[in-house]
């Protein structure tokens, strides 16, 4: 079954949201399926997505655990396709991942060029990761800071 679906989890400091992410968890783990988490903080960080860079490189550590791991790199480089290159640039851990090195990619000059791009790479990466573990579960905490 080929469903996306994406759930939001709001509440009041102290009313027991991480206790219910870390049973979620547990349910998770005993389904084999991956699971990954960021949070977005106000520190600033240099790179816009850096938060969703850190859950791909946590990805990319779980795949490396796989035990065929010449089948990852087979399913990610067919799956990721013509984005494969520009996730080079942005991902480290992809990198080591493929046994790869690190990219430049400039082709782009402003941010709204970048974002269509990199909306389609991580749409490639994550169904490349779903055909590798069937399921995903990524959480981002404090997604209020997204946006600053």
């Amino acid at each position: 079954r080929n469903v996306s679906e994406i759930f939001f989890l709001r509440g009041e400091t102290g009313v027991g949201k991480t206790y219910l992410v870390e049973q979620l968890y547990k349910a998770i783990a005993e389904n084999h399926a991956c699971f990954c988490a960021g949070k977005f903080d106000q520190s600033g960080k240099s790179h816009p997505h850096a938060t969703i860079v850190d859950v791909f490189n946590a990805i990319c550590c779980a795949l490396a655990q796989t035990d065929d791991l010449e089948l990852v790199r087979r399913k990610v480089r067919s799956k990721c396709g013509r984005d494969l290159n520009y996730l080079l640039s942005q991902v480290p851990g992809l990198c080591l991942l493929l046994g790869e090195s690190q990219k430049n990619y400039s082709t782009f000059s402003s941010k709204i060029q970048i974002l269509p791009r990199f909306k389609s790479a991580c749409r490639r990466f994550l169904k490349a990761v779903t055909a590798i573990h069937g399921s995903v579960v990524i959480l981002f905490d404090d997604i209020d800071f997204a946006d600053e």
